[in-house]
């Protein structure tokens, strides 16, 4: 079992890391300067969206790190005791649920409206117009809605899971 709980240990860091990074990239960095240089930030995020696998890395991700999370949780709760009472436990449980209700927000928010902006942008020759182009200013409004409420739940995660060894 020591075995499957350091390779499960290495993916949530690890996924944990590329996750969160990429969330900060993209709040912190992308998403302003998109907004910033007007049309061409348009064409910049047509293209990630629709030219590169963004929309597939953060499901992959996100998904990999909460499955191995939850298998360490699991772990911890079935090896006697009662560590989920324990102040550490209760620590790491916060983090947990933040991480999780990220994941189905990022999805629900994030992920469907990046799917529904690549499909209005495959659809049409050049930017969209009319309709088209409200329905994407709701979607990317709904991205940035979402961006704004999973980097702060992130942000307790990982503060949670690093100090709750030691509480």
């Amino acid at each position: 079992m020591y075995s499957a709980m350091l390779l499960f240990r290495l993916l949530h860091i690890f996924f944990g890391v590329l996750w969160v990074g990429g969330v900060v990239l993209i709040a912190l960095f992308i998403q302003p300067t998109v907004r910033a240089i007007g049309p061409a930030g348009g064409q910049f995020m047509g293209h990630l969206l629709t030219k590169t696998r963004i929309a597939a890395y953060f499901p992959a991700v996100a998904g990999i790190n909460v499955v191995a999370g939850l298998f360490l949780f699991w772990r911890n709760t079935t090896s006697g005791g009662n560590w989920a009472a324990t102040r550490s436990g209760m620590t790491i449980s916060i983090g947990a649920l933040a991480a999780i209700i990220a994941f189905l927000i990022g999805g629900v928010m994030i992920g469907k409206s990046m799917g529904e902006i690549a499909k209005i942008l495959k659809a049409g020759d050049g930017p969209p117009q009319g309709e088209a182009a409200t329905r994407l200013a709701a979607y990317q409004a709904r991205i940035q809605r979402g961006t704004n409420i999973v980097l702060p739940l992130l942000v307790i995660a990982v503060i949670t899971m690093a100090v709750g060894r030691y509480v």
